[in-house]
């Protein structure tokens, strides 16, 4: 009894995720796809109980080559998902299969060696450990664990893949927004960590043999809560998230064939200065490299390399070093500021975004710097 409940558990928690982000009103790419991925998820786990549940059938010999095609398309429709996300505005069969192609064949693969052995062969392999392996059966179990050591090498590749792509999309973003939503890539990391748990454990099932379980039915607690809780985690963030795409066409260029030249380069380095400390455009929470390349009326590629080159900054960086000494500014003027004052009066989008500035430029927190301002000012009037 207490298996079956353990079984039942992740069933039950991707069937609920699988009906809301399929019925939500919000039909966002990324979240319609993740409602994809918990179907595919939905059906893993109901032909893991056919396989780990003893029933006294051969039901599981129908669902075998189910378990392996939704095992092989979890990573690399997670990742999909992911570049939904990060890059890609909506999902194309063209564009992605080749993220699924290698699943599908050897799915296909697996499916012609379980259909060349019957369904009581299957049966007896899978609960009879003294069964004589040659034949047909022996070459299925060749293909069975080539099919498990592919599952193995495809979930770390597409883990290592999906990490790689949200590394890169924080750099990215960084290079566009001052006021980047930090707390988006944290949460897509989340999502990756709980999947990576997952694979371990799904590896785990599929390296140990099924009687292992099925004779010590308390070893299912662990793995089965841990699994019920990462794809609750995955459903709930991924139902929170929003797509993080840098808009395709505004991040698009159409560079010049002519070599920028230093004169040039000098002359969009001395607008920057001009915007930056006398109009003090970082005042703007909504300051963007396409709002300063409109105002320069020059292309954003030579800004972002006029930046780098220069101020061996990116973008973000760049805006919120001003923003800094702002806040500076303000305190020396007037120390009792609230942090949220702090933080609307200086260009940035919450106090948040200004405590992970002060921490990542400055390496200090706002309660440091207040303290050696306030210390600063005690000891000039003491003199």
């Amino acid at each position: 009894m207490l298996q079956i409940i353990l079984l039942l558990n992740p069933i039950y928690v991707t069937l609920l995720w699988a009906l809301e982000l399929n019925i939500n009103t919000d039909k966002s790419p990324p979240r319609t796809f993740l409602g994809k991925f918990m179907i595919n998820a939905f059906i893993m786990f109901v032909c893991y109980l056919l396989y780990y549940y003893p029933f006294d059938t051969y039901y599981y010999y129908y669902a075998d080559n189910f378990l392996c095609l939704t095992l092989l398309l979890l990573f690399p429709l997670y990742y999909i998902y992911i570049r939904l996300l990060t890059v890609d505005k909506k999902f194309s069969l063209k564009k992605h299969f080749k993220y699924l192609a290698s699943s599908i064949i050897m799915f296909i693969i697996f499916t012609v060696s379980l259909y060349s052995i019957s369904p009581k062969e299957h049966y007896d392999l899978a609960y009879n450990n003294d069964i004589e392996i040659n034949g047909r059966l022996l070459f299925y179990t060749i293909i069975e664990n080539i099919t498990r050591i592919f599952y193995l090498l495809h979930s770390i590749y597409f883990t290592i893949l999906s990490f790689i792509q949200i590394i890169r999309h924080k750099k990215s973003i960084q290079n566009y927004y001052a006021n980047y939503e930090e707390s988006r890539i944290k949460k897509i990391y989340t999502l990756n960590i709980a999947v990576s748990v997952s694979s371990v454990i799904f590896i785990i099932f599929s390296f140990l043999d099924k009687n292992f379980f099925i004779e010590k039915e308390h070893l299912f607690i662990i793995p089965s809560l841990i699994i019920m809780c990462m794809f609750f985690i995955i459903g709930l963030l991924g139902n929170n998230q929003h797509s993080a795409i840098i808009d395709p066409e505004a991040s698009s260029e159409n560079i010049p064939s002519e070599n920028i030249n230093p004169t040039q380069l000098e002359t969009i380095k001395k607008k920057i200065e001009y915007l930056f400390e006398v109009d003090k455009i970082y005042l703007n929470k909504e300051l963007n490299l396409w709002e300063l390349s409109r105002l320069i009326n020059t292309n954003r590629t030579y800004i972002t390399l006029l930046i780098g080159n220069y101020y061996n900054k990116n973008f973000s960086t760049f805006v919120n070093h001003y923003r800094l000494k702002h806040v500076e500014n303000l305190l020396n003027k007037n120390p009792e500021l609230t942090n949220e004052d702090l933080a609307n009066l200086s260009g940035f989008g919450s106090v948040i975004s200004m405590q992970r500035a002060f921490q990542n430029i400055e390496g200090k927190t706002i309660s440091q710097i207040k303290k050696k301002i306030i210390r600063s000012k005690f000891d000039t009037n003491q003199e």
